[in-house]
């Protein structure tokens, strides 16, 4: 099995961490738009399926974060 140096694993990190980000921007842009009054409801209804998804993406990023962070506390340096 192929290992990691140090630097890939920083550069993977900050991929993660900007996918993070940028899942976190879109769960906050979606919850915007379901406050606003003129969203009908099957508009929101949408909306809720859309940040349900990206809450389920944001977990799946977040796990991969996590495994990323153990295996750089392991790489000798």
């Amino acid at each position: 099995m192929e290992t990691l140096t140090l630097d890939e694993l920083h550069e993977l990190s900050y991929f993660v961490r900007s996918q993070i980000d940028e899942v976190r921007q879109r769960i906050l842009d979606s919850k915007m738009v379901l406050g606003f009054d003129t969203t009908t409801c099957s508009q929101k209804d949408e909306f809720k399926k859309i940040v349900e998804y990206y809450e389920q993406e944001l977990s799946k990023f977040e796990a991969i974060e996590s495994k990323l962070e153990k295996m750089k506390c392991s790489v000798p340096i």
